[in-house]
């Protein structure tokens, strides 16, 4: 498909009930994004692409985004990519924050769902199309998320991980992570999207808003590769980012829940996970190599557990 020109994207401040009306129409298919950060990622963001399954009847587009004007490098490889029916190469002039970034990018899907994928991750092909065929009745429902498990990959070592808790308390240390995520756009809009106010931790928030209001799936399958290296928001920069980061985060979190102990675990949990990151932001890529090492398995032994319903009265 052709070249898209967007504007910068304004946050949709449509009411949940107006967004819920809205993606009931919308026909049950996936759209998957992947933005780019430029040419030093050129190899990463080719596996990325090319590890989506496009011939999933369920994967309806393929946007590849570009901000910052033109996409001009790896022409050769842009040009092959838009003779496919169905990828689309989006270009926005402009450069925004991280979280505003990711939002617009989400906004570009046309279909109810969207599966954001960061040009240094990758989806798992079969795994990512199985799935999308098995839980295709899910597709039609018009839940906040679809969250399937992923795989830590640092130095060619693996970990499989997953969202192992109902509680909002545990969304610190279990956060679905955006290369295993469906995110339902209409709802994703309705909340405001990731918020630069929570930092790093906007993803945690945003999650567990769509969960709670909207409900979601979520199953231990790993369908995304989340690869760990030093070009993420820097480990240097977490002790002085994620501290200030935690008190926003667990008041947005703690109006999720009633219940006075659930709001005194969120706290103490983003707390203990904040210092964490304080005392040992350092050498935390060469603790991450040694837990990968110590419990690592190949994506080709992936589980294929069913999905379970996580409602938004779940504690």
């Amino acid at each position: 498909m052709g070249t898209a020109t967007a504007p910068p994207h304004e946050l949709d401040t449509a009411s949940a009930d107006h967004a819920r009306a809205a993606s009931q129409g919308r026909q049950p298919q996936v759209t998957v994004i992947v933005p780019l950060s430029g040419p030093h990622r050129l190899e990463w963001a080719r596996q990325a692409v090319e590890s989506v399954p496009l011939g999933s009847p369920h994967v309806a587009a393929l946007n590849i985004v570009h901000s910052g004007g033109p996409w001009n490098w790896a022409p050769e490889w842009r040009q092959a990519l838009e003779r496919h029916p169905k990828v689309r190469v989006i270009e926005f002039p402009d450069r925004v924050a991280v979280d505003p970034s990711l939002n617009r990018c989400t906004y570009t899907a046309d279909t109810r769902w969207a599966l954001l994928l960061p040009d240094d991750d990758a989806v798992i092909p079969a795994a990512l199309e199985e799935s999308l065929e098995r839980d295709r009745e899910m597709l039609h429902g018009n839940d906040g998320l679809i969250v399937y498990g992923w795989y830590y990959l640092l130095g060619g070592r693996y970990r499989h991980d997953f969202v192992r808790s109902r509680r909002v308390s545990d969304a610190a240390r279990y956060t679905p992570k955006c290369c295993s995520t469906l995110v339902n756009v209409e709802l994703f809009k309705a909340i405001g999207g990731f918020e630069a106010r929570f930092g790093s931790y906007s993803d945690t928030v945003a999650y567990a808003k769509l969960a709670r209001q909207f409900g979601a799936w979520v199953g231990p399958r790993p369908v995304g590769i989340y690869r760990m290296h030093s070009g993420q928001i820097s480990v240097e920069r977490y002790a002085e980012e994620y501290l200030p980061w935690v008190e926003p985060t667990a008041n947005a979190l703690c109006e999720l829940v009633t219940a006075e102990d659930e709001r005194l675990r969120v706290r103490q949990r983003l707390q203990a996970h904040a210092t964490n990151v304080h005392e040992t932001s350092p050498s935390a890529l060469g603790q991450i190599a040694y837990w990968l090492r110590s419990s690592s398995r190949p994506p080709s032994e992936a589980s294929a557990e069913p999905l379970e319903r996580w409602s938004p009265t779940a504690r």
